[in-house]
């Protein structure tokens, strides 16, 4: 949290303008009021994971992808590390009649490790917030997904 000496100096505005912002503005005021620094922190950190995805090298399938969507792996962020047991525990009641397709996703899941894991379930997320019409869905998948499908 800054304070208003600060802000003004971190944002060089004057502090009869950030005092009218008070009653003006007053979101934008609480937002420099209550921040602390970590958005540029966490833009860069934004910025470093993009770079790594371009050095992913997997091999799904869009039909892997569009599997994988219906499930709700994007629920266990705080467990990335045990993304394929999730996954498996997910998929435990269509194991029998497709326990080969399955467990093939199941292994391209665990050679992720913990970075690649995070991207993945980052990039569900974001396909699942678009609400994306299943017409335009492999679209989508290319786009989003692309650092983790098979190059054909």
């Amino acid at each position: 949290m800054f304070s208003k000496k600060e802000i003004t100096e971190k944002y060089e505005i004057t502090r009869t303008t950030l005092h009218n912002w008070k009653t003006t503005k007053p979101n934008l005021y609480n937002l420099l009021l209550n921040s602390d620094g970590t958005n540029s922190e966490i833009r860069e950190l934004t910025i470093i994971l993009e770079k790594y995805s371009k050095t992913i090298i997997s091999d799904f399938l869009i039909e892997d992808i569009e599997y994988i969507l219906e499930l709700k792996l994007e629920e266990y962020l705080d467990k990335v590390e045990k993304l394929h047991t999730i996954y498996i525990e997910q998929t435990s009641n269509d194991l029998k009649q497709n326990s080969e397709y399955i467990l093939n996703i199941y292994q391209k899941i665990q050679k992720l490790n913990i970075i690649e894991r995070y991207i993945f379930i980052s990039r569900i997320r974001s396909v699942k917030k678009q609400k994306i019409k299943q017409i335009e869905l492999r679209t989508a998948i290319k786009h989003y997904f692309k650092e983790f499908l098979k190059i054909n």
